[in-house]
């Protein structure tokens, strides 16, 4: 979902759609939002980091920051960081 607006009401209102679909992950330009589900989603697992690995998944998800990271590292022999917080 692309915001037309970025406006406070449309950010929380597109992260409470997203999290009432399950959909507990964010991107935001290069910033990785993640919402506690407090439930067990199905959202990890060897399935998920092949699909993320040979990209036939393009949704927001930590294993889509992690392989970003590892390919610019890689690509550029520059160290990369993650903040998590």
């Amino acid at each position: 979902m692309q915001l037309s607006y970025l406006s406070e009401p449309s950010v929380l209102y597109n992260l409470q759609y997203r999290y009432s679909q399950d959909m507990i992950y964010t991107k935001a330009g290069p910033v990785l939002v993640a919402v506690n589900p407090f439930k067990k989603v199905a959202l990890y697992g060897n399935e998920y980091i092949k699909a993320y690995k040979n990209k036939t998944m393009d949704s927001p998800h930590v294993y889509a920051i992690a392989d970003s990271a590892l390919r610019e590292m890689k690509r550029d022999e520059v160290n990369q960081s993650i903040i998590i917080r």
